[in-house]
Formats: C-alpha cells, structure tokens, sequence
C-alpha cells in the first residue's frame, strides 16, 4: 500500500486552523449533528472556506473567519430551505427552528447540503420555523392600561390611602393583624 499524497504547502496555517477545526466541530456538536462522518466532512468543509479566505488575505484569526464563514453557511442554507431569502434572521431563530425540526438527528445527512433534499425535510423545516412578529411603525409605541381589579382592588387602593394619610392607624392595624396570625398558629400548634 502506497502512503498517502498528501501536501504540506503552509504548516505555518497548522496550529490556528486546529484551533478553528475544534470550534467548527464544536459548533456543529451544538446544533446536535452527532454522526462522526458527516461531522467531519462538514468541518473540513467549512475550513477549506476558511483556509482559502486566509490565503486571500484576510489578517483576523482563523477562529474568527470559521466562526463567521459557518455562520453565512448555516444563514444562506436555512434561507434556502425555508424560502425566506431576506437574511435578516437571527442565529438564535435559525438555532430554534432548527432544534423544532429535528433537523441534526433525523436529517443530519441534509444539514448544508444542496441538491436533492426530499419534500419532507422541506415541508417539516418550513412548518417548524418561527416567524417574528412584525415591528411596530415609527412612533408608535404600547401604552401601559390600568388593571381594574374590580371592588378588591378599588378597596385595597382607599385602604392604602387612608393609611398614607394616618400612618399610625395604618401601624396599628397591622400590628393587630400580626397577633392574630400569631395567635391563630399558636392555639392551632398547641392542639
């Protein structure tokens, strides 16, 4: 059996392309794509993205390329799928919706991947998705309404009231209140 052809073009790229392949991993982990295989070929995906993006000379850490580049991956597929094209979702929506389908366990063999995915995975991401409500126009904003709390409330409101104004009533009723309770507890505790 013949060794293995393969390159070492830029061993200098090694020690922060490891540390890019960890996070990459750890982040497909995160999402609950568990199968080893096509982990793995995910990630070595992302990083020849990320490789190719450094070698074009962009000067940040690798890190911080593959934490971007599997960011526009998992954006630009999810609005591929679902339909919703405007790229303005959020990590976390696509995360959720992601988690609601199921998608990492059973349709992990279709996570970023384009071609023919079944009719069901579409179905089932598209229903499963969550839509955030629409933003409110300039301007407006929600006013808070009162509670009306009803003859209790209204009650309660002269109550406080009248204690604001003779805070010692208000003292002594509630002293009286407070024996009673402890009163109550005490001869039911001594039965």
């Amino acid at each position: 059996m013949e060794p293995l052809q393969l390159s070492l073009d830029h061993p200098e790229l090694d020690e922060q392309l490891s540390r890019a392949y960890l996070r990459v991993e750890q982040y497909l982990c995160a999402l609950r794509i568990h199968n080893k295989r096509i982990l793995s070929e995910l990630t070595h995906a992302i990083l020849g993205d990320v490789r190719q993006r450094i070698l074009s000379g962009d000067r940040r850490e690798a890190v911080d390329i593959a934490m971007e580049a599997i960011d526009e991956h998992v954006r630009a597929w999810f609005n591929s799928l679902t339909g919703t094209g405007d790229g303005r979702e959020s990590r976390d929506l696509i995360r959720l919706s992601l988690f609601r389908s199921d998608l990492a366990r059973q349709w992990s063999r279709y996570f970023l991947r384009s071609g023919d995915i079944p009719d069901t995975v579409l179905q089932q991401m598209r229903e499963r998705t969550l839509h955030a409500l629409p933003e409110s126009a300039p301007g407006e904003s929600m006013k808070p309404e009162m509670l009306d709390l009803g003859a209790v409330g209204r009650w309660a409101e002269d109550t406080w009231r009248l204690f604001g104004k003779w805070p010692i009533l208000g003292g002594m009723i509630l002293s009286v209140i407070y024996l009673v309770v402890v009163a109550f507890l005490v001869y039911y505790a001594s039965l």
